[in-house]
């Protein structure tokens, strides 16, 4: 049985506090570049968008992960990654005890979706890459375009 014969396993990190911008980009650039990694998705609260008073500011900026820029609109509390086989998982576990700046826990589990949502076929009709699959964020009013396979 070779590596590719592994069946991929969905993992969940979780931060014992909410990480930034800075902290995110270079959790997000670390875990990126490690082969194996099929997929990465991040959740937390969101981030203002303009503050009305003076004397605060938000950690809301563009960042760059893995060749792509995009703006942080949320406080990291999550991230979900499908691996491509448990093999991978020790040096995942390596990143997030010498990268994320405190402490955080590791789960396993089902963490993506397999078949397309309401929200997906909604914002951005059949998705034929299906790494893309259930990371629509419902909520948001932003389209990104969509590579295809």
């Amino acid at each position: 049985m070779s590596i590719t014969d592994l069946p991929s396993i969905q993992i969940e990190i979780i931060p014992q506090r909410l990480l930034g911008a800075s902290s995110a980009e270079k959790v997000l650039n670390t875990l990126a570049e490690l082969k194996g990694v099929k997929r990465i998705a991040i959740q937390g609260p969101r981030l203002p968008g303009e503050v009305s008073y003076q004397g605060v500011s938000t950690d809301r900026r563009e960042i760059q992960v893995g060749g792509i820029v995009f703006e942080i609109k949320i406080a990291l509390g999550r991230i979900m990654l499908e691996l491509e086989s448990e093999t991978i998982l020790k040096d995942v576990e390596n990143i997030v005890n010498t990268v994320i700046p405190c402490k955080a826990s590791i789960r396993k589990g089902k963490f993506f979706r397999d078949k397309m949502t309401v929200s997906d076929y909604a914002k951005y009709g059949i998705i034929k890459d299906e790494r893309i699959i259930g990371l629509v964020d419902p909520k948001s009013n932003d389209i990104y375009e969509l590579g295809t396979k």
